[in-house]
Formats: structure tokens, sequence, C-alpha cells
């Protein structure tokens, strides 16, 4: 959700006078009203050296207070394979195992792509300021297995005005 008050160039009123004086939705805030900030990209990393067949449960990567994050792909490194299971705010976690599965994690290839071709996240998602994305790591490699995770997106800040 914007942080950020009502769209400056339609004042909120989610119309603007276009050609011939017909009105028409918003170009800028698609009609809603609302600021839709400005986007600055960024990346949020983490980084974490996993033993053989170790299971995390309950990571997170703390989004910082200064803008609400836009999270738009991931990309990540490793030295082993391992599965792992993506959630943001107290519970919502974005895979399920269907009924009756035991676990809800994805292996690595299906969902972590790499620095040359990104998994998209679609639709993005908005984690909230000072939000945090959350989730669990579990090692396949039976090694100690070397992981960098990259989610990649954007810090959405109001408009200047």
């Amino acid at each position: 959700m914007p942080q950020n008050g009502a769209c400056p160039t339609c004042n909120g009123t989610r119309m603007i006078t276009g050609p011939g004086g017909e009105y028409q939705d918003c170009p800028s805030c698609a009609g809603s009203g609302v600021d839709p900030g400005v986007e600055v990209f960024f990346v949020y990393t983490y980084d974490v050296v996993l033993t053989a067949s170790q299971i995390l449960v309950a990571q997170s990567v703390v989004i910082h207070g200064d803008a609400d994050f836009v999270w738009k792909a991931i990309a990540g490194v490793q030295s082993g394979n391992y599965r792992i299971r993506f959630g943001y705010g107290s519970s919502s976690y974005l895979s399920a195992g269907g009924a009756g599965a035991t676990n809800d994690r994805v292996r690595n290839a299906n969902i972590v792509g790499t620095a040359q071709f990104p998994f998209p996240v679609i639709p993005h998602i908005v984690i909230p300021r000072a939000g945090n994305i959350l989730f669990d790591i579990e090692d396949l490699s039976v090694a100690s297995n070397t992981v960098q995770i990259a989610f990649i997106g954007a810090k959405r800040y109001p408009s200047a005005r």
C-alpha cells in the first residue's frame, strides 16, 4: 500500500481533462487518486552457510524504515541445492504443498533465479517500510552450503510536491 497522500497530477480527484476537454482516468495514478510514489532501484541480500541437512525457520530480511519495498524479482548463488519457502507479514506464505502435504518449501532451482536470469515476482509484492520478508530454508546438499539470496526491487518514496 502506498504510504503517500493524494496523487500530485490529479490532486486525488482520479480524473484529468484530456484532449478535447473529455475527462479520463489520471495516467499517473491509474485513476486511484493515490500518489504512486517514485521508485528507486534497491536490493536486499541474505547470506548464510548451511550445514548438512540443516533447516532454518522464520528467517527474516528487515525492510528499512525509510520507504516501502516493491519486491520484483529474486536471484541467488549457492554451493549446493536447498529448498525455501517465502512469506511476508505475520504468516502469509507464498507457496503451498496442496492437500496432505507436509512441506511447502520449493527447490531453489524452481523459484530462485540467477544474476543473469532473475526469477520475476509477479504480481510485485509491496512490503511496507520496517516490515520484513520471511522464509524457511532447508539444505539438500548434505554438505556445507554457502547461499546468498538477492531480493531485487525498488524502494518507493512519496512524489515530490
